[in-house]
């Protein structure tokens, strides 16, 4: 028997992981009431749990770096807006060049980053060791610093986003889906 939830909703998006989390959370704010997360088990316990959970904004395409620049943006806004924490730690990131083709990428990239909003800023070696003293600076050319890179720890962050989609009546359930068809390679229960 398939649950009343499933039957009279508009919207399922099957997977607890971040991704099902992030689409249910947007969704949500976009003012999609009838929707639903099913996950067979907990949520973040497939591939999400063991990630590493960096956020970095580093890219070299100009739609992939504005919607990394945003995926940081919300992990710093998250918690106000939820009450629930999602242990962003912004540290920022540093990528060094040792490669005149390397440096041609960075200056590159930071074209880019210009022009969406992240902050970039192309450091010296001396200043690469700076921000991260145990590097070596032998051979290092210059470097790339992203202040607003970070970390986040993926559980955290994926179930942070879970009380502001219940504000909006989306709604998250660790239902299992075995009951469904999910275990039988989609032949029905």
């Amino acid at each position: 028997m398939i649950p009343g939830m499933l039957t009279e909703t508009k919207v399922v998006v099957i997977g607890g992981g971040v991704a099902g989390c992030s689409l249910l959370y947007h969704l949500a704010r976009l003012g999609w009431t009838d929707a639903v997360l099913l996950e067979q088990h907990e949520l973040t316990s497939g591939s999400t749990w063991h990630a590493a959970g960096l956020c970095t904004q580093f890219n070299q395409s100009y739609n992939l770096m504005g919607l990394l620049r945003r995926s940081v943006e919300l992990y710093e806004m998250l918690e106000g807006e939820t009450g629930q924490a999602v242990d962003y730690h912004r540290c920022g990131s540093l990528r060094i060049a040792t490669t005149e083709e390397r440096l041609h990428q960075f200056h590159h990239v930071a074209g880019i980053a210009s022009s969406v909003g992240v902050p970039f800023e192309l450091v010296s070696p001396d200043r690469a060791v700076e921000l991260f003293p145990v590097m070596d600076p032998e051979g290092v050319l210059a470097a790339a610093f992203l202040a607003t890179d970070g970390h986040v720890d993926p559980t955290v962050g994926s179930r942070g986003r879970t009380p502001g989609r219940a504000r909006a009546a989306a709604r998250a359930d660790a239902a299992p889906l075995r009951r469904h068809g999910a275990d039988s390679g989609g032949r029905g229960p």
